[in-house]
């Protein structure tokens, strides 16, 4: 269980960059950069990666890298151009997928990141993340899940957390649990202690509350059943403001 959550925090493969003086490139830089990055990620060349970023923080990405192929050789990125940010940066969705087997265990992974993206001369050089979530799951088929949760609300408002499984398992009993994650947690890839409980046969559903000041939330959860494991990450934006819900 906590293999699963630490490989979940290890996906977020582009890491907060060293601000130079961004601009906002055009469109077809923006097009070029993206799909010259997806062909890195995805070619598993490390040198062309580093190119696209700062120096130290070209290294640092190498490293993480390594470590997620290590751990799912056969990742797929697919970067997709989205709708701009009302203050002009270009948006970029990453999705990831794999497979990987490991002590006759079989591992899924999907995952899904929303960057803001401001860029220098070719380089990206920063990077806002927008909205992330990781699902990974331990079975040999993985089941057809849905996420319900949001994306943004606003600070002290109570919101809901309902990971709901679309197939039910019948009588089949169901333990989970959920547990916020803090930014040590994330950052040196630490698994949270998770209590979990018996569940209904639908899924996890729970009621959580924002804090009264604006950021992030970021949560990681847990699903046990019979036909394996399910962890999960999500990260919640924070704001104070209703006009900034959306960027």
């Amino acid at each position: 269980m906590n293999y699963l959550l630490k490989v979940a925090l290890m996906t977020s493969l582009l890491l907060t960059l060293t601000p130079q003086r961004p601009i906002y490139a055009s469109h077809l830089e923006q097009r070029t950069l993206s799909k010259r990055l997806e062909n890195a990620l995805n070619k598993k060349d490390i040198d062309p990666l580093i190119d696209l970023l700062p120096e130290k923080d070209g290294i640092h990405l190498a490293s993480r890298y390594k470590t997620f192929l290590q751990a799912f050789p056969n990742a797929k990125w697919t970067i997709k151009e989205t709708k701009p940010l009302k203050d002009g940066r270009q948006s970029w969705e990453i999705l990831i997928t794999a497979q990987t087997k490991l002590q006759n265990d079989q591992y899924s992974i999907s995952s899904r990141q929303v960057l803001g993206v401001t860029t220098l001369e070719g380089r990206i050089t920063n990077k806002e993340i927008i909205s992330e979530e990781t699902i990974i799951q331990k079975g040999k088929s993985p089941l057809q899940i849905s996420l319900n949760m949001p994306e943004a609300v606003l600070t002290g408002t109570n919101y809901d957390l309902d990971i709901v499984l679309e197939k039910p398992l019948g009588d089949a009993i169901i333990a989970g649990g959920l547990s916020p994650l803090n930014a040590e947690q994330i950052e040196n890839q630490l698994s949270p202690s998770i209590e979990i409980s018996p569940l209904g046969g639908g899924g996890l559903f729970k009621s959580v509350k924002a804090p009264l000041k604006a950021g992030v939330q970021n949560w990681a959860a847990v699903l046990a059943h019979p036909e394996g494991l399910i962890s999960i990450t999500k990260m919640v934006r924070v704001v104070s403001n209703e006009s900034d819900l959306e960027l």
